[in-house]
């Protein structure tokens, strides 16, 4: 009859007086959530998943509840949900994977790392799964492992462009120039999330070659989107000048220098 918060005290009175009844506490998290009530809703949804820990929907829910409710210590909870439910369900790589982006966003890096390993494990085809473990580990600094899972999460998504950005990053840090640049190139014409970024590095690393006119095109567009670095204005002025731009030079120059930032002095 559309009146939920009369339905929802009904059921709530009911689940007290019933606490082993799984179903009800499930039903009542589905009217709290029907009304944006998220933190009851959790609590009742883990209710129920205590109460019946076959019912996968109620863990997925309780979590998915907590990251909505606003709650500042709901991240701490979202975790401890999805250990609950790894331990329920050990073969569940779903539940792996949002543990580890869980843990993560918790603060937990190498808790992210390992529950996303036994993610990959569980499935080693599917290429998300790759493709965050390789995100967690260059996070943390193991490049040459996250190389090799980026490279394999490629391997399931050729036209992604947001990976291939990734991938040409940590190319770039290992010295891979070339396979860096080419990648950056493609994921540019692509229009990876990362757009500015990838403007900028290929941009930078065509001055290393020397071919200023080709880095003026790709550092224009960078700061046409406005995310140029003071690395990327330096280097920026350094293309005008060895084109010949000299009066556009000097005003990017003057910009950087006025700013007072790391780069003024150079």
């Amino acid at each position: 009859a559309g009146r939920l918060s009369e339905a929802t005290e009904v059921l709530r009175r009911y689940s007290e007086s019933r606490p082993e009844d799984a179903s009800a506490h499930f039903e009542l998290g589905r009217l709290y959530w029907r009304q944006g009530q998220y933190g009851p809703a959790a609590q009742a949804f883990w209710d129920a998943a205590q109460t019946d820990s076959t019912n996968r929907d109620a863990f997925l829910l309780a979590a998915a509840a907590l990251a909505s409710s606003g709650d500042p210590t709901a991240r701490r909870q979202v975790v401890q949900v999805l250990e609950a439910m790894v331990k329920a369900y050990p073969n569940d790589q779903d539940a792996y994977f949002l543990l580890g982006m869980a843990r993560g966003a918790d603060g937990d890096a190498q808790g992210r790392i390992e529950a996303l390993q036994t993610a990959v494990k569980l499935d080693p085809t599917e290429a998300k799964g790759h493709e965050y473990l390789g995100y967690a580990l260059a996070v943390q600094g193991l490049y040459p492992e996250a190389n090799a899972e980026l490279d394999q999460a490629l391997r399931g998504q050729p036209n992604d462009s947001d990976l291939k950005a990734a991938k040409a990053f940590v190319d770039g840090v290992l010295n891979e120039g070339e396979a860096s640049e080419a990648l950056l190139r493609e994921a540019v014409q692509q229009r990876t999330a990362v757009q500015g970024i990838a403007l900028t590095q290929v941009g930078l690393s065509l001055v290393a070659q020397g071919e200023f006119q080709a880095a003026l095109e790709y550092l224009s567009d960078a700061r046409a989107i406005g995310s140029t670095t003071d690395v990327a204005k330096l280097f920026y002025g350094v293309a005008l000048a060895a084109v010949g731009r000299l009066d556009d030079a000097l005003s990017a120059f003057g910009e950087l220098s006025r700013a007072k930032g790391p780069y003024a002095g150079q």
